[in-house]
């Protein structure tokens, strides 16, 4: 990349030359002490942007330098720019730089490694990368290849740990003195202000011709004034001492484990776990790549999408009907985010063969016949039903339930049904042989109803393809796949599966967790015509949650009598502790929110699009839209159509079910209610959907390393108890 950032009044070659000095000078800091270092990495950027902007000599600061930059940056580039991110970590890092320019502070080896990283990615953003002078800095960085957890050598981070554990014992305190801190600086400031404009117009009085000039008693009456309320607002800010010390230790966490972060998911090369099981991707079999939250399961995805795509290159292919290469996902916000992702990782003509399951079986029904068409009406099962339900045992809904949502969504047969009695489990009252031959009778009708109209329900639309292909198994309009990829598979029916399979003329690959299925209980990959015996291949890293997060989670879900134990993930970074708040009702815990979203952007300088708050329901996104925009900020639904994840300054707000599949910097769940996951199960299989819910959305927080739930004071649910158990028993 060329450079940005050279000034036209200078010679390139002078600029260059002052830029390999000081390079040069910095290596020779490595391995002494970190503090220095540090120090030397800031004045580094600091004189470089001050050389650039030409603002020696005026009144502005490092954050107003970084902001110019930032400026120039997305007024000058379209779309995603990776290493923007280093700018926030510079100004988070700025009041650990301070303390060791004034105080002497020490600082950890650690942290001066991270600092490395920053600092490396704000020469890339700058056009700086092609300095050999930089290859030497990120030897340095190797130390992070083994991708292990460091925390042996990590004291002074730990005692940064168990300074905010202590703050957070309190943090309903803390966070109204935060805003009584942020307020009374400000005022602070204010005062600092007025009293220069004082003294200034003193001087002015001073020097009149006037000697006499009444109005320098009263300047001089107005200033003193002012200075007894600055030395008021002073003393409380050392009265508030302990949340000042809040957000120091908060803002240095952050800062060391967002460049972490930053750097382990520096996508332009997988680990070897994740390479290794890339590796055994071999196209010509079906395969499944499992693992945890966190793991990296999309990336590789992603990865052997591209390997499909080379090797489709590499073979001749003249027929009329070439086929093709899809990945596919169980909804459209996922599809949305896969896209982006490809995009980041520089696949811009990847993202085009992505798209959700359900366009693509409406599309391969509709090359069927274009008179097919498909209802997604919730009632349009239900209303078809009641024409034909006679019985007195079972109501219209449960019936249109048994039917769309477990015969058809499985392809059950008649025998399976009825004679071998495959019944559906987790059932409230499961039905007897009589009444299942009444359900089917109901089933046939059903179906001949919709073949008569042409439109059909979402699961039986997969049965009608599967019909047709079963007669004309050469058809090659309708199996028009070479190879198919498949994101967060468990959340996916077995006749959608078994669909796609029968699209597809080679491999099928897969990724997912069962653990994390929110939809689909008792998901089993044997209904869906798939063998991935010896074909499966599990991830175990936790690259996405730190430490703290990561052990939250996992005791969260421990606490499910049925989880997998195969897909038992680790993570590495460490990071703050989660933290639990808790409100008498919901608009407390509303409140709640909207000072956390302050503490992120205002203190932690996070944009608001690093922000992601999670909902239980669709009624709950716009009481949280409200309170936010009052609060001024702009805030927008993930699942509307409008929705881009490239979209800036703007709060993201999403339900636990939409939710799955993504990252977010910053997760504050909402939970004043359980998550809605329907009515017709027992309420064991009712409950595991709930803490899988929970437990995604426990996951979803990315680089930032402070998730935040909230749970109303007494709450009797027991995955909500279960939930405020784990949080006593990991912070404690």
């Amino acid at each position: 990349m060329a450079s940005i950032l050279v000034k036209k009044s200078e010679g390139s070659e002078v600029l260059k030359n002052r830029i390999e000095e000081r390079l040069s000078r910095l290596i020779s800091l490595q391995g002494s002490d970190p503090g220095f270092f540090l120090l030397a990495t800031h004045s580094f950027v600091e004189g470089y942007l001050r050389d650039f902007l030409d603002m020696h000599g005026m009144d502005y600061h490092f954050p107003d330098l970084l902001y110019k930059l930032k400026e120039k940056k997305l007024a000058e580039t379209k779309g995603y720019i990776k290493e923007l991110s280093a700018l926030n970590d510079l100004n988070n890092r700025q009041s650990l730089v301070n303390g060791v320019r004034h105080s002497f502070e020490p600082i950890d080896p650690e942290e001066a490694v991270a600092a490395t990283y920053t600092f490396i990615q704000f020469c890339a953003l700058i056009g700086l990368d092609h300095h050999k002078e930089l290859q030497s800095l990120m030897k340095n960085l190797e130390i992070w290849n083994e991708r292990q957890s460091k925390q042996e050598l990590m004291e002074s981070l730990f005692r940064i740990r168990l300074q905010l554990e202590q703050s957070q014992k309190e943090n309903k305190q803390i966070l109204d003195d935060i805003d009584e801190l942020r307020k009374t600086q400000t005022e602070v400031s204010h005062f600092t202000i007025r009293i220069k404009n004082l003294e200034l117009e003193l001087e002015q009085v001073k020097e009149s011709k006037d000697k006499k000039d009444s109005r320098v008693d009263d300047l001089r009456q107005k200033k003193h004034q002012l200075e007894n309320e600055k030395r008021k607002s002073e003393i409380r800010i050392t009265e508030l001492e302990d949340a000042k010390k809040y957000l120091e230790n908060l803002s240095r966490l952050s800062s060391y484990t967002r460049t972490r972060y930053n750097y382990e998911q520096n996508i332009t090369r997988l680990t070897r776990e994740q390479q290794r099981v890339l590796d055994n991707i071999n196209l010509r079999t079906d395969f499944l790549i499992k693992g945890g939250a966190g793991t990296g399961k999309t990336l590789v995805l992603i990865k052997s999408l591209e390997k499909a795509i080379a090797l489709q290159e590499s073979e001749l292919d003249f027929s009329e009907n070439k086929l093709g290469i899809k990945l596919l996902t169980y909804n459209k916000t996922l599809a949305k985010y896969d896209k982006y992702i490809a995009c980041v990782l520089d696949h811009s003509d990847e993202a085009e063969m992505i798209s959700t399951a359900d366009k693509f079986l409406y599309d391969s029904l509709r090359l069927i016949d274009r008179a097919y068409n498909i209802s997604y009406d919730n009632n349009y099962t239900k209303n078809l039903v009641s024409e034909f339900n006679l019985t007195d045992f079972i109501d219209d809904q449960a019936v249109a339930n048994e039917i769309e949502g477990y015969l058809f969504a499985n392809d059950i047969s008649r025998v399976e049904y009825i004679d071998q009695k495959i019944l559906r489990k987790g059932l409230k009252r499961p039905l007897n042989q009589t009444q299942r031959e009444a359900v089917w009778a109901i089933r046939d009708s059903v179906i001949k109803s919709m073949e008569e109209s042409l439109l059909f329900t979402k699961n039986y639309s997969r049965k009608v393809i599967l019909n047709y292909l079963a007669d004309n198994p050469d058809d090659d309009i309708i199996r028009n796949l070479n190879f198919t990829f498949i994101d967060e598979v468990q959340d996916l029916t077995a006749v959608d599966i078994k669909t796609i399979r029968a699209c597809s003329k080679r491999a099928v690959v897969m990724a997912g967790d069962a653990d994390q299925s929110i939809y689909q209980p008792g998901f089993s990959f044997i209904r869906s015509d798939i063998d991935i015996r010896g074909t499966t291949k599990i991830l175990r890293t936790n690259f996405r949650n730190t430490l703290e997060i990561h052990k939250l989670a996992e005791r969260y879900r421990a606490k499910s009598e049925s989880i997998d134990m195969d897909t038992q993930p680790e993570a590495f970074r460490s990071g703050p502790i989660p933290e639990l708040y808790q409100g008498a009702d919901k608009d407390e815990l509303l409140s709640l929110i909207v000072k956390r979203v302050n503490l992120f952007i205002r203190n932690l300088n996070y944009d608001p699009e690093n922000i992601c708050i999670l909902v239980p329901s669709n009624k709950d996104v716009g009481a949280v839209q409200e309170v936010i925009k009052a609060a001024g900020y702009n805030s927008h639904d993930l699942r509307e159509n409008t929705f881009s994840f490239e979209a800036k300054d703007v709060i993201r707000i999403s339900t636990l079910h939409s939710s799955k599949g993504l990252d977010f910097p910053v997760v504050l769940l909402l939970l004043h209610r359980s998550p809605f996951t329907g009515r017709i199960f027992d309420n064991d299989t009712l409950e595991k959907m709930k803490r899988n819910l929970i437990y995604v959305s426990l996951t979803r927080a990315m680089d930032h390393v402070n998730v935040n739930v909230f749970v109303l004071d007494g709450e009797s649910k027991v995955e909500s108890g279960d939930l405020v158990e784990v949080f006593e028993e990991t912070n404690s």
